[in-house]
């Protein structure tokens, strides 16, 4: 499914709360090549489900929030994008 998005011309990336050495291996991960720009939370220095994150992956793809399409759990399903309160489209 990420290549076939990557391949229609969506940019695709992923938000994490982790730490560096959680991901420390992964550029040698298979996903990797699939996800444009990852935003980790240690990186950022903000975690799930703060605006601030979702910010920076907003702005690492060039998306406006809404332009945007989130698959997520329903603990961060109330987030909303910052300055934009009709964010709440949801893909699964």
């Amino acid at each position: 499914m990420l290549s076939a998005l990557r391949e229609s011309g969506y940019s695709v990336t992923v938000v994490s709360n982790t730490t560096h050495e959680e991901v420390r291996a992964w550029n040698s991960c298979e996903l990797a090549n699939l996800i444009e720009d990852p935003v980790f939370s240690f990186e950022v220095g903000a975690m799930k489900p703060e605006p601030a994150i979702h910010a920076e992956a907003l702005r690492r793809v060039g998306c406006a929030a809404s332009e945007a399409v989130s698959s997520v759990t329903a603990a961060t399903q109330s987030w909303q994008a910052p300055g934009d309160p009709e964010w709440n489209r949801w893909a699964t």
